[in-house]
């Protein structure tokens, strides 16, 4: 692992953390183009939980899915809907920075949440901020082929660190990992 990879992306995190990012995280009824939003966190840089929600989804959430996030059906049941839940998601992300861990892939799920329920989508932010891709920098393992740095799943980030928080495919969890993740890099190398 290359010390100038760490000394880059620490510098660089401290930067971000200067704008005072919000971190978020998503459990999906799946990964497809027809698939949503079923559970959400937000929490901000100094830990408070903004945003911690179950997500009733306009399909079942199908086995599949609920073997990776524990999530059923009879949860989301008497849950509010992403039409509901967006005023409130919007304001916790108004005018903030945005971190994820894969930022495309949850954005790309709100978006396709919004859109079943006809809301205008704009991501809510100026700039995210994708900690996988911090971390793959972080962590330095290069893939010559495709010419970037190889992604890690977030639970590798957590041990990496010796991060005292479960990858436990739910929203809060996550997120507080993610977070922790992000705080860790901005330390001394």
């Amino acid at each position: 692992m290359n010390s100038s990879n760490k000394e880059k992306v620490r510098n660089e995190v401290i930067a971000q953390m200067k704008m005072e990012p919000v971190f978020l995280d998503t459990e999906t009824t799946g990964f497809g183009s027809d698939d949503e939003v079923v559970d959400i966190a937000i929490v901000a840089l100094n830990g408070d939980v903004l945003l911690n929600e179950l997500i009733k989804p306009t399909k079942a959430i199908p086995a599949d899915a609920n073997a990776i996030h524990g999530i059923t059906n009879k949860m989301v049941g008497s849950a509010p809907t992403w039409e509901e839940m967006w005023p409130e998601i919007t304001g916790a992300l108004s005018g903030k920075n945005v971190a994820m861990y894969n930022v495309e892939f949850d954005f790309r799920l709100m978006r396709q949440s919004t859109e079943k329920h006809t809301i205008e989508w704009e991501p809510p932010n100026n700039k995210n901020i994708d900690v996988m891709h911090l971390f793959a920098e972080y962590f330095g393992n290069w893939d010559e082929y495709h010419q970037s740095f190889t992604w890690q799943k977030l639970e590798t980030a957590g041990r990496y660190f010796n991060i005292d928080l479960p990858n436990s495919h739910r929203a809060l969890a996550d997120t507080l990992l993610t977070r922790e993740v992000f705080l860790r890099m901005g330390e001394d190398v």
